[in-house]
């Protein structure tokens, strides 16, 4: 069975998470352990392990860094997807390109959200987010 002391092991641990989409079971069966540890408390245990979340965080970042796709190159493509949902008259896409940004920025449900402070808006601003808005509202009813 395989050692989760050994640096090999957990590298390898990081990898097959990274490759299956984060399926823990899956991940240990392929480097090794049984069954039993896979699917039991002792697999959590051991993917919760802090070395083999370095490991995993080193290996998304080198990821990352390999196929240069950043949080920004996502944003902006949310940004370009959002653009052509209301262009579209597609409110339901317009909504998840919206959530879907929330989320890049930790803004979900799953994360605790920071207040930030008010931004003031000139007489120019109110008025084109508020015609915006009520091209939002028509795509939504019409």
């Amino acid at each position: 069975m395989p050692d989760i002391r050994h640096p090999e092991t957990v590298k390898a641990i990081a990898r097959e998470l990274i490759a299956n989409g984060h399926n823990q079971e899956q991940a240990l069966l392929t480097v090794g352990y049984g069954k039993c540890t896979a699917r039991n408390g002792k697999g959590a245990q051991i993917c919760a392990d802090k070395r083999v979340k370095e490991a995993l965080r080193v290996e998304e970042a080198r990821l990352v860094k390999r196929s240069d796709y950043t949080i920004d190159n996502c944003d902006a493509d949310y940004e370009r997807v959002l653009d052509l949902s209301i262009e579209l008259k597609q409110p339901s896409a317009a909504v998840s390109a919206i959530t879907g940004r929330a989320r890049l920025r930790g803004w979900d449900k799953d994360h605790q959200v920071t207040e930030q402070p008010a931004t003031v808006l000139t007489p120019e601003e109110l008025e084109a987010a508020q015609e915006a808005a009520r091209g939002v509202i028509k795509l939504k009813v019409g």
